[in-house]
């Protein structure tokens, strides 16, 4: 008798956390469109003629999953 209920929980429970991967993946690419923006600039303004490749130090303290707490 409770199947109907529950297959509704169930089905909300997944809603749920596909709106909260959504909404990481759209942080995801402001992240992805911003750094591409300060790499760009990077770039213009870099000595590095356009066949040689910067040096990027990435920080390994920013964690970009952190608020999803997926690890």
């Amino acid at each position: 008798m409770n199947e109907i209920p529950d297959a509704i929980h169930s089905v909300e429970k997944h809603l749920q956390q596909l709106r909260v991967f959504i909404s990481g993946l759209d942080d995801l690419q402001k992240w992805v469109t911003g750094t591409r923006e300060v790499l760009t600039a990077r770039h213009a303004q870099s000595a590095t003629s356009v066949d040689e490749q910067d040096s990027i130090i990435v920080d390994p303290q920013v964690g970009l999953f952190s608020h999803w707490n997926l690890f």
